[in-house]
C-alpha cells in the first residue's frame, strides 16, 4: 500500500514514518506551515526545516501554508492530502497522533472524504515508554517548551535517559505530557535510521518569555554520517489469559498498533493476540475471556468472514466485541448492517442496568456502519437511534460500538471482572 505521512519533523511524526516503512511503502511527506504559532492542529517550531529533513530522508515533500485559524486550517490540510493522492497515488495517510482526539478525528474525517485509509501507529501508547523507544534510535532536540515549570535551559537539549527522568518527574508532579501531546513540548529530529545524512545546526537563536520559548534554527546543513548499527526495539511481551482477536484486514498490519495494542495496554498486557483468521480451538480453551478488536475506518474484512466466528454460538466464556468486533457479534446473532458514520466523541446513554456501562458516558466513536438489535440480546446503551452497546440475555457476551480503550478503560476493567455465568 502506498502511503503519505503527515510530517512535522518532530519525534512522533518521524517515528510514525519509521513504523510505516516497516510494513508499507511510504512515497511522500506532507507538511503544513502555519503562520499561527498556537495552531490547534500543526507543529510550528522549525517547521521550515522539514524541507531539509525530507532531503535527508530521500522522499518528496508537499508543503502548504495556512494562517492557522482553528478549523479553517483543515482546508489547507485537505488540499495537501488531495494533492498527494493525485501526484503519488497514495492509498492512505499516516499520522503521529498519540492521544489527541481533536487532531485524530479531524484527519480521519478528511481521509474518509477523500477515500483514503488513516493509520495512527503510535495511538494510545504509554508516553514515557514511547519517548524512550524514540530516543534510543533517533537524535531528537527540544525545539520548543510551553508550560510551567519548563525553562529556557531545555531548549536545544537532546532527549536522553537523563532528560526522560526529568520528564517523568514533571509528569508525576505537574501532569506534563512526556510526549508533549498537551502542547507542552515540541521537538525536531536531526538524525534517524532512515536518514541518509544527518542534520547539523550551524546557527540558532533561543527566544524565551516566562515559561514559553523556542530555539529557532537559522541555518543548518546535511552532513554525511558514520554508518550506525541500530538495535531492534523489543516488542511488548504479551503473555496472559485474555485472548485479543485482531479484526484488522491483515495479520501484523500497521493497523494492529492502533486497534489491538491499546486494548493490550488496557488489560495490563495480560493477554495474547491472534488474528481472526487464525483463531483455533486451542486458543479458545486456553483463554479465560475474549476481546474482539475494532478495525480501521472502511475495513470490513472481519465482517465478511463470519465463518471464522461461528464459535460464538456456543462459547460460554466472557466476550467483548469492540466496534468491528461488536458488529461481528451482532451479525453472528442475526443483526443487519446499516449506514451509521460517526467520527469523534459522542454522548452515550445507559439504557438498561448492566455490568459494563452503569451510567451515561462520553465515548470515542469511529465507524461508518451500525447494527440492528441481534436476536437474544438486550440493548444496554444508545446514542439517539444508534445502538451503542448490547448484552446477551443468557451468556456473558457484550458488544460496544465505540472504543473504550481510548477514553473509557473502566469498561474494560469491569469486563475483566466478569466470570462465567
Amino acid at each position: 500500500m502506498k502511503l503519505g505521512v503527515l510530517f512535522s519533523g518532530g519525534k512522533d511524526s518521524c517515528y510514525a514514518l519509521h513504523k510505516a516503512t516497516q510494513k508499507e511503502e511510504v512515497v511522500c511527506l506532507i507538511s503544513i506551515i502555519s503562520e499561527n504559532a498556537e495552531s490547534y492542529m500543526f507543529h510550528t517550531p522549525n517547521i521550515g526545516l522539514t524541507k531539509l529533513q525530507a532531503e535527508a530522508i530521500g522522499l518528496p515533500l508537499i508543503q502548504k501554508k495556512t494562517k492557522g485559524e482553528k478549523e479553517k486550517e483543515l482546508k489547507e490540510l485537505k488540499s495537501a492530502i488531495k494533492e498527494a493522492k493525485e501526484l503519488y497515488r497514495i492509498e492512505g495517510i499516516v499520522t503521529g497522533a498519540v492521544e489527541s482526539v481533536y487532531q485524530a478525528t479531524r484527519i480521519q474525517k478528511i481521509c474518509a472524504e477523500l477515500g483514503l485509509k488513516c493509520f495512527n501507529p503510535l495511538w494510545q501508547r504509554e508516553q514515557l515508554e514511547l519517548v524512550r523507544e524514540i530516543s534510543s534510535v533517533f537524535d531528537v532536540m527540544i525545539s520548543g517548551v510551553f508550560a510551567y515549570p519548563l525553562t529556557k535551559s531545555w531548549l536545544g537539549e537532546k532527549i536522553n535517559d537523563e532528560l526522560i527522568g526529568k520528564l517523568q518527574v514533571l509528569q508525576e508532579r505537574y501532569q506534563v505530557s512526556p510526549t508533549g501531546e498537551g502542547g507542552e513540548i515540541e521537538t525536531t529530529v536531526l538524525d534517524a535510521p532512515f536518514f541518509r545524512n544527518r542534520i547539523e545546526i550551524t546557527d540558532s537563536e533561543k527566544k524565551f518569555d516566562g515559561y514559553s520559548g523556542t530555539i529557532e534554527v537559522k541555518d543548518a546543513k546535511l552532513v554525511r554520517k558514520v554508518k550506525k548499527v541500530y538495535g531492534e526495539i523489543p516488542e511488548k511481551k504479551l503473555d496472559g489469559n485474555t485472548l485479543i482477536i485482531d479484526s484488522c484486514d491483515r495479520k501484523d498490519s500497521l493497523s494492529k498498533d492502533e486497534f489491538v495494542l491499546p486494548i493490550a495496554k488496557a488489560v495490563g498486557y495480560d493477554c495474547f493476540v491472534r488474528h481472526f483468521s487464525e483463531v483455533g480451538e486451542k486458543d479458545l480453551k486456553k483463554c479465560k475471556r475474549v476481546i474482539i478488536s475494532g478495525s480501521p475506518f472502511g475495513d470490513f474484512e472481519s465482517t465478511k468472514h463470519l465463518e471464522k466466528f461461528k464459535w460464538l454460538k456456543t462459547f460460554e466464556k466472557p466476550v467483548l466485541g469492540i466496534c468491528a468486533g461488536h458488529q461481528v457479534i451482532g451479525l453472528v446473532f442475526g443483526s443487519e448492517i446499516k449506514n451509521g458514520k460517526i467520527i469523534g466523541m459522542k454522548n452515550i446513554k445507559a439504557a438498561k442496568k448492566n455490568e459494563l456501562i452503569p451510567k451515561d458516558i462520553e465515548g470515542y466513536c469511529m465507524h461508518s456502519q451500525i447494527i440492528t438489535k441481534p436476536e437474544g440480546f438486550d440493548i444496554i446503551a444508545k446514542s439517539g437511534n444508534f445502538i451503542e452497546a448490547i448484552k446477551h440475555k443468557k451468556r456473558p457476551i457484550f458488544g460496544v460500538q465505540f472504543h473504550p480503550e481510548v477514553r473509557n478503560h473502566a469498561i474494560i476493567q469491569r469486563f475483566l471482572r466478569i466470570s462465567v455465568m
